[in-house]
């Protein structure tokens, strides 16, 4: 049997598939794959501990939120979403024990990427962020990496690459 679609959800697809395989008669193996056109395999970690508990996403555009929360949270993340900075910073002041990694989009509504930015480094300088924006790194993307951003990944994103830069975001000491 071949699928040809988008898998997203590749774990449970290939558990779906084991239990359909161990149902049916006649059926030695079941494989699953990623296309070269998909996410890259070794992004998905089967129990992988060292995961974060939580991300936070800031985003004000839903359909980012959404497809963030989506992919985050189907290799292992929890996943706390905000679509402004002073939600961001509301949600980072009770969980910033907890948070790994804040995503920040630049251009949020009220205060922005960049203050939201510069407020939870004053809370926590050591704090993780990946900066996501459809400016280039060259402009204010590049003046955050300047100021300690750990990553920028541009919008649109490609799916293989932001999984991989927050796992290697996260992977740094």
């Amino acid at each position: 049997m071949t699928i040809h679609q988008h898998v997203i959800r590749l774990g449970k697809l290939e558990a779906e598939l084991q239990d359909i395989a161990g149902r049916v008669g006649g059926i030695s193996r079941v494989e699953t794959r990623v296309g070269e056109r998909y996410h890259q395999p070794n992004v998905y970690r089967k129990h992988d501990f060292s995961l974060p508990s939580k991300v936070l996403l800031v985003d004000d555009e839903q359909y980012i939120r959404e497809l963030g929360v989506e992919l985050l949270t189907d290799v292992g993340y929890e996943v706390l979403t905000a679509t402004d900075g002073e939600g961001a910073l509301e949600l980072y002041r009770e969980e910033q024990k907890r948070i790994d990694l804040v995503i920040l989009d630049l251009v949020i509504p009220g205060m922005g990427g960049k203050r939201c930015y510069e407020e939870i480094l004053k809370i926590n300088p050591q704090a993780k962020i990946l900066i996501v924006s459809g400016y280039s790194v060259n402009g204010p993307g590049q003046e955050a990496m300047d100021a300690g951003a750990k990553g920028f990944v541009g919008k649109p994103f490609d799916v293989s690459i932001m999984l991989t830069t927050v796992r290697n975001i996260l992977d740094e000491d």
